[in-house]
């Protein structure tokens, strides 16, 4: 899910369902903020592939909201660890204690590199 910096947040919110190793700088440099979802990523080393792939393209300064496993859930969703986002500076990392959410969600600024130029 990509934001786009309209006022209205109906029109703020763009899902795009596609490959995200197919996104460019193009594309990618454009948006504050990017939501990975838990599921992405077939295993472990997809998942920071295609973090590797964001970090990347994104814009500098961007963050990145994904979410992980943390615990016994890891058994369902690839857990994200702090060193699989180079290129990024983890922000927050939370961790639910209730049984009411099943993810936990990591933000992370994008540092300077590929994508920085200022928009």
């Amino acid at each position: 899910m990509l934001l786009h910096p309209v006022l209205d947040l109906s029109q703020r919110i763009i899902f795009h369902t596609t490959d995200l190793l197919n996104i460019t700088t193009e594309v990618l440099r454009e948006y504050d903020v990017v939501f990975l979802a838990a599921l992405v990523g077939l295993d472990k080393e997809a998942k920071v592939k295609e973090i590797e792939h964001l970090e990347k393209h994104m814009a500098h300064g961007a963050l990145l909201m994904l979410r992980s496993g943390h615990g016994l859930r890891a058994f369902l969703y690839h857990m994200v660890d702090p060193c699989d986002l180079k290129g990024f500076e983890v922000l927050t990392i939370y961790h639910p204690t209730t049984s009411e959410v099943v993810n936990s969600v990591v933000i992370a600024r994008k540092l300077g590199g590929r994508a920085s130029e200022k928009r």
